[in-house]
């Protein structure tokens, strides 16, 4: 009996095998010999550089080989893990480069606001003389602020509100606006993407802007600790923008025709699969623009992890096993699939929220119980207030929800999420322990802040995505930590998608996208 059509593997690339292995021969270098280099031979290549870098005793030897890389190769992606000190390399790398000439202006974008005050902080701790603007405010006031600040080597605005300032809106639509983008490439001679993954896919806006921008820049600099999990699709674009194609392909054609398999899925449409026995070979071409530092475990503090199980109430499960039903009835309906899983997450945190709703911003049926709500309260309860606590969610009702429990019982917090006025407060009161409580959206919060302050996370609602999960978790799993030992909660509705998230993250995989692609079932 014939397989299902969404089950058949077809091949839809029209490369002919020719073009493939041609692209498989090409000579391409390998970065990670420069990681056996000993200190003599660093300094050795050092004196040889045109000038001095810039805080050269002050890096460690990871931090030399990268710089000395970046120095030489100033168009090049570092995915260090979180901690090792990528902010304090490309600041580094952006004032040697401009030292020798090779650039006046940098724009360095960063997924939140909260992340330009990390940036500005870094700035003020290692160099506190180079000019510095944070891009705040409408894209009107955006221009304004870059006009105002012509000598300024380091430029850091969010990559929303980036594209917003390159782009036309027409309706709901963003659309390019070329004079903008020639004027922003006139502007800058370097780039520095942080928190990389955020460029999304190649058929994304800020994709297509920045490809613009770094055409014509001198030094691009990629930076991400986690830049994709089981599926690297992600990292064509993010070394698109590197490289323009030397190193994974000029086309995403000849980078799926290399390492993927396709067939149609539920839909209709086409799915591309990773082939995992390739794995190897991708690392072996990324080390020709990338290189990559682990975290040493001896710098890291001891994670201790905690799964704290709830019963839902009756309420609560008479509801999510309806919802259940319909999942299973919805396959082959995006939309109904994707609508319905929503609504199952947000059952297990004992609410319903509004349809198609994905922040969870209001509440259609909140149950009388909570008992997950209840088990979060009871633990930051038991936790003396010395040591600092972060408290992690995804919808904003349930956000609201946990602080205004902290409200009722009178325990002193900060929250950070979209919208919050002052994040830089809200940040220093948290890492200075005037305030030991902190509620965070990881969706706002989830990257590049430095919180080695924290002892404790709990997740109240883990991101689906297993590569935004390690970055969350990262923000206190740090070098530095103030902490020996840190402790990682994970509340956990029994018998639903909570379990089945924490399940699919051990395999770094996205519990979502398993069932859309029917390799997974609830």
């Amino acid at each position: 009996m014939p397989a299902p059509m969404w089950r058949r593997k077809i091949n839809i690339t029209s490369l002919p095998k020719r073009h493939l292995q041609a692209f498989l021969d090409r000579p391409r270098l390998d970065y990670r010999s420069w990681k056996t280099l000993s200190l003599d031979k660093l300094e050795a290549r050092h004196a040889r550089l045109p000038a001095d870098i810039p805080s050269w005793d002050k890096l460690h030897q990871d931090q030399k080989v990268c710089a000395l890389i970046g120095a030489r190769q100033p168009r090049f992606a570092f995915f260090n893990d979180p901690g090792t000190g990528k902010t304090m390399l490309s600041l580094t790398l952006a004032r040697y480069h401009r030292r020798i000439g090779n650039l006046q202006r940098v724009l360095v974008l960063v997924p939140n606001k909260s992340n330009c005050v990390e940036w500005g902080d870094e700035v003020t701790k290692h160099y506190p003389k180079t000019k510095f603007v944070s891009l705040t405010g409408s894209s009107r006031n955006k221009w304004m602020q870059l006009e105002a600040n012509p000598k300024a080597l380091i430029t850091v605005t969010t990559y929303a509100g980036f594209t917003r300032m390159a782009s036309d809106k027409k309706g709901k639509t963003l659309t390019p606006n070329l004079a903008r983008v020639k004027k922003l490439a006139q502007t800058f001679q370097g780039l520095v993407l942080d928190e990389s993954s955020e460029v999304k896919g190649h058929d994304s806006l800020i994709f297509r802007i920045c490809r613009k921008l770094s055409k014509t820049s001198h030094m691009v600099l990629v930076l991400s600790g986690t830049p994709f999990g089981r599926d690297p699709t992600a990292l064509w674009a993010q070394m698109n923008l590197v490289d323009g194609g030397e190193t994974l392909g000029e086309t995403l054609g000849l980078f799926r025709g290399i390492f993927f398999k396709t067939s149609v899925n539920y839909f209709g449409g086409f799915q591309h699969r990773f082939i995992q026995k390739k794995r190897s070979l991708i690392y072996d071409m990324l080390a020709n623009r990338s290189i990559r530092y682990p975290a040493k475990e001896a710098d890291l503090p001891k994670v201790v992890p905690i799964i704290k199980r709830i019963e839902l109430s009756e309420e609560a499960r008479d509801w999510y096993e309806r919802a259940t039903g319909e999942l299973r009835a919805a396959a082959g309906d995006f939309t109904r699939v994707k609508n319905t899983f929503l609504r199952m997450r947000q059952l297990s945190s004992g609410f319903v929220g509004l349809p198609a709703d994905e922040d969870g911003r209001k509440a259609k049926v909140e149950f009388a119980e909570n008992p997950k709500l209840e088990q979060l309260l009871g633990i930051v309860q038991s936790i003396p207030l010395e040591y600092p606590v972060i408290m992690v969610h995804e919808f904003i009702y349930s956000g609201e929800r946990i602080c205004q429990q902290l409200e009722e019982q009178r325990i002193p917090f900060v929250y950070l999420r979209g919208g919050v006025k002052d994040e830089a407060a809200s940040i220093r009161k948290f890492k200075t322990g005037r305030v030991t409580r902190l509620v965070i959206n990881h969706k706002a919060g989830g990257f590049g802040l430095n919180l080695q302050n924290a002892a404790y996370m709990l997740f109240y609602e883990s991101p689906v995505s297993s590569i935004i999960r390690k970055q969350v978790e990262a923000r206190f799993i740090r070098r530095y930590s103030a902490w020996d030992r840190v402790f990682r909660y994970d509340l956990l509705a029994i018998n639903t998608v909570d379990e089945r998230i924490r399940e699919f993250h051990t395999e770094g995989d996205d519990l979502f996208k398993a069932i859309l692609e029917g390799r997974a079932r609830i």
